[in-house]
């Protein structure tokens, strides 16, 4: 199955797609060797402020759900309904993928910190938090109430923000000086300009890379750049544009009909795992999510301002974090989105996604409002039943 995945929707001739399965195929060994030379271990959301954790010489890598399968399967029956209200399913295979190098497979890993980032969480989700990974983990916290206005919001970041710096400080035993944090910006916005430029090149036509290789391209940001490794996250984006480039140059296109360009929304939902086969099949391609991740959100594009205190700087910086404010402000930002990325239909699925994200449920009327309005087809997907997906690409 493996093989035939590669073959149809990831083009392994792209040096660095291969790269980005390198990395993740070996980051449970790379983190033990940073965990046995003192750098402390930290878990994160997708939206953490990575440059923090960069400045503190953290490995951070995205809070992984390998120990929650373990405990279920050692009897925590009440975890249960983690795994199945929140389509955890999804994460298991990039979970053993990525404890590669492990002794057991899928070994946990060995948090010293776990973070999250500043969007509410689901009712439901915020219940897990509290009994599975506060009670297993040194547990840190950062959402901020939604709906807030921006001034009072901004207020509240820039407090999670130097608590983290005082409690990074306190495990490392070293100040994070603000030379650190503006070096880490320096680091973090070199990728974000990689990223910008990829993202006009995949909205070339024909398209010249499949819908898998975008998907893999963009992966380690939602990494904290695979532990810290920005400088070689930059290399290796830069590669891969250049190699895209030279696609384009040449008049290559990785399909050979008129696809259309379609966002999935939430991240990590059934969407992503059940009907990307579906959907290359009928004629899309998956080639951004929901603005909350690396796949389309402004937070891993825009540069983040040098000059300044740098975390008044920082806390600007993730006031463009999706989902903090209301609905009109989650429309806007996905309207903004599909007009950035030319995106020709998206897929909503209403049901909440692996990371508990409360705004894609809260916000899935205002959604489809606003961009029916714009001509931009939608379609609302609940549950494993993918026919209606197929019918819409194919109605597109």
């Amino acid at each position: 199955m493996t093989t035939d995945i590669q073959s149809e929707y990831i083009s392994m001739d792209l040096r660095g797609v291969r790269e980005v399965l390198g990395m993740l195929a070996t980051e449970f060994d790379r983190m033990k060797k940073a965990k046995k030379a003192g750098r402390p271990i930290v878990g994160t959301w997708l939206n953490s402020p990575n440059e923090i954790l960069l400045a503190a010489n953290t490995y951070a890598t995205t809070f992984r759900f390998e120990g929650l399968h373990s405990d279920i399967i050692k009897g925590r029956e009440d975890l249960r309904k983690a795994y199945e209200m929140f389509n955890m399913e999804q994460c298991f295979c990039l979970d053993v993928c990525r404890s590669l190098g492990s002794p057991v497979l899928g070994a946990p890993r060995d948090y010293d910190l776990v973070v999250t980032d500043f969007t509410a969480k689901a009712p439901e989700w915020e219940g897990i938090m509290k009994t599975y990974i506060d009670e297993k983990w040194n547990f840190m916290p950062l959402e901020i109430p939604r709906g807030l206005e921006k001034k009072e919001a901004l207020t509240h970041i820039e407090e999670r923000l130097n608590g983290l710096r005082a409690a990074l400080e306190e495990m490392t035993g070293k100040e994070i000086t603000d030379d650190e944090l503006r070096d880490a910006f320096e680091k973090t916005n070199r990728v974000r300009d990689q990223v910008k430029k990829i993202d006009e090149l995949i909205k070339t036509d024909p398209m010249p890379i499949r819908g898998g290789d975008v998907w893999f391209a963009y992966f380690p940001m939602s990494s904290c750049y695979i532990g810290g490794e920005v400088d070689k996250t930059h290399d290796l984006l830069e590669d891969l544009h250049s190699q895209i480039q030279e696609r384009i140059e040449s008049g290559f296109a990785a399909y050979d009909r008129d696809v259309k360009k379609i966002c999935a929304i939430p991240s990590g939902s059934n969407v992503t795992k059940d009907v990307y086969p579906v959907m290359e099949k009928a004629g899309g391609v998956l080639v951004t999510d929901w603005p909350c991740c690396e796949h389309g959100g402004l937070l891993f594009r825009d540069r983040i301002k040098l000059v300044g205190d740098p975390i008044k700087n920082l806390a600007k910086h993730y006031l463009k974090t999706f989902g903090i404010f209301d609905e009109v402000q989650d429309a806007k930002d996905i309207l903004e989105m599909v007009n950035r990325l030319s995106i020709d239909a998206v897929i909503y699925d209403k049901q909440l996604d692996l990371f508990g994200y409360k705004a894609p449920v809260a916000s899935v009327s205002e959604v489809m409002k606003v961009l029916s309005e714009k001509g931009i087809p939608i379609h609302v997907h609940e549950g494993h039943d993918v026919s209606g997906i197929k019918a819409f690409i194919e109605a597109c």
